[in-house]
């Protein structure tokens, strides 16, 4: 009798600890998930910066080209001048 008490007790103890490293792992999973959330923000905060980035240097080439354009018709006209 006693030892079907004992061993009744040790289950009991083990499903116990068990359950304790169960709701752990749970809380470490769910930590886990908040700071990969996170970092999904960050990095599509960064992804709107760079886009931001992109698009602010693609209109300063573009600026660039037509500065360009306008100096070669300028060029162009000077040399028509000279000849």
């Amino acid at each position: 009798m006693y030892l079907i008490a004992a061993g009744s007790a040790v289950l009991i103890d083990i499903r116990s600890e068990h359950k304790s490293i169960l709701s752990e792992y749970k809380s470490v999973l769910t930590e886990h998930k908040f700071i990969l959330a996170e970092r999904k923000s960050i990095l599509a905060e960064r992804k709107s910066i760079l886009l931001e980035r992109k698009s602010i240097l693609l209109e300063y080439k573009s600026i660039l080209l037509e500065h360009k354009s306008i100096l070669n018709d300028f060029s162009s006209s000077i040399v028509q001048l000279l000849s």
